[in-house]
């Protein structure tokens, strides 16, 4: 399934090309209308269809412009996140995923412990997860 803008870029593609093929007609029935006298249709007509092929031409061309000004940011980050970033990660940014993991545990640990169901190897383990995530805290600070 295509996406809107790859929709949008083949619409373009497709409205760009039919405008060019029409011009080139256009212009070639004007050329060979020049200077006749007689013809089924009225030079003055013709050159202003071909006046409005340009126009048509013209427009699609800015159309063009406009999308890809519209879509030229996309994926970017704004300036407000990237000043949003820019302040997390001097505070340390997001932890890894061993420290998630860490305090995920030491808050099942804790509940343990708050009812009374802590073993003593549960203890050693809940102490060696806050050395590591303090440890990963205090290196992190800014100085």
């Amino acid at each position: 399934m295509e996406s809107v803008k790859q929709s949008i870029d083949r619409h373009i593609g497709e409205i760009k090309s039919d405008s060019t093929r029409l011009k080139a007609e256009l212009e070639y029935l004007y050329e060979i209308s020049k200077g006749k006298s007689r013809i089924y249709v009225d030079s003055e007509k013709l050159e202003q269809l071909f006046e409005k092929a340009e126009e048509l031409y013209r427009t699609i061309e800015r159309l063009e412009r406009a999308n890809t000004i519209l879509y030229q940011n996309r994926g970017k980050a704004s300036l407000k996140k990237s000043a949003a970033s820019k302040i997390n990660g001097a505070k340390g940014g997001r932890p890894p995923k061993e420290i998630s993991a860490a305090r995920k545990r030491i808050n099942e640990l804790e509940d343990k412990w708050v009812s009374g169901k802590l073993t003593a190897e549960e203890e050693r383990e809940q102490e060696q997860l806050y050395h590591l995530v303090y440890e990963w805290e205090n290196k992190k600070k800014p100085k």
